[in-house]
């Protein structure tokens, strides 16, 4: 088992007691609730769970799309804040005595699934204010 699917295992195993970081973390690591065939339709893999995609809205909430057993995508849905997933990641990454680095990976690892972050660093002297992101 190579050093970067250690942490991956690792984190899979700890989390499984709890549901949402354990969506979170199957999403992270590249095994979402669900695949697609040749076709690219959805098919039911471990059901119900979360979607390939996280977003994080204007609030820094972090919101998953859910999929359910028939293998429907459905709403999105406000998971936690990005407060909370930091917290839980970094208390993840203890649990599983991460290292630096897998520590680094596992939240690299997350910032690659957010597929839009919506939070605004405002500028009050500049009109046009710029989104960038800040995980």
């Amino acid at each position: 088992m190579s050093a970067a699917q250690d942490w991956k295992v690792r984190a899979l195993v700890a989390s499984r007691r709890d549901e949402l970081t354990a969506g979170i973390v199957r999403v992270i690591i590249g095994r979402p609730a669900f695949s697609r065939d040749e076709n690219g339709r959805i098919v039911p893999g471990v059901v119900p769970g979360f979607g390939p995609r996280f977003y994080i809205d204007e609030a820094g909430l972090v919101i998953g799309t859910t999929v359910q057993s028939d293998g429907k995508v459905r709403n999105r849905v406000a998971l936690c804040d990005t407060d909370d997933l930091r917290d839980n990641l970094n208390r993840l990454a203890d649990a599983i005595k991460a290292t630096d680095d897998e520590r680094r990976a596992m939240f690299e690892a997350f910032v690659k699934t957010v597929a839009h972050d919506m939070r605004a660093i405002v500028h009050p002297d500049d009109p046009l204010s710029t989104v960038q992101r800040k995980l």
